[in-house]
């Protein structure tokens, strides 16, 4: 169903929104396939005061904020796809995916949860101890795995 502006701004309104801005910008959606079945795809947005937001979207989302100019976002997606170019050769990187995506549905199933139910607080204690742990689990692996440099200023 197609809305025009001004029951757009209307119906935000009536939602009590605190602040309503409409931007002028120009989205740009930017796929790289780096294999058959892997792709990667971004959307940024550059509004008329040349600022950049940039998200990427594949092969999970994740929002990597705003940018202050063309050369800032582009080096980042050049970087960001090279480091998934070398990623995908790893033997682990289905697992590395698996993870990720369980990651947003895990943000979606608590988020459903908070919202819709009354939840018990010392569920979310132990949610949150439970969470820490993965968290050190994490952190460790950063700790006793290589790093990968694939540019001298990482």
């Amino acid at each position: 169903m197609y809305m025009n502006e001004e029951l757009i701004q209307e119906k935000l309104e009536e939602m009590n929104a605190t602040k309503i801005q409409k931007l002028d910008s120009q989205m740009y959606l930017v796929n790289f396939d780096l294999k058959e079945d892997m792709r990667i795809s971004y959307v940024f947005n550059i509004t008329r005061e040349g600022k950049y937001f940039l998200q990427r979207m594949r092969p999970y989302s994740m929002v990597h904020g705003k940018f202050s100019n063309e050369y800032e976002v582009l080096s980042f997606i050049k970087h960001d796809v090279e480091k998934f170019q070398n990623a995908a050769n790893s033997t682990n990187f289905i697992k590395f995916l698996e993870i990720s995506n369980k990651g947003l549905q895990l943000t979606e199933e608590i988020e459903n949860a908070f919202l819709n139910y009354n939840v018990d607080g010392e569920i979310l204690d132990e949610l949150n101890e439970r969470m820490e742990e993965v968290f050190d689990q994490i952190y460790l692996l950063s700790d006793i795995s290589r790093r990968v440099l694939l540019h001298e200023d990482e």
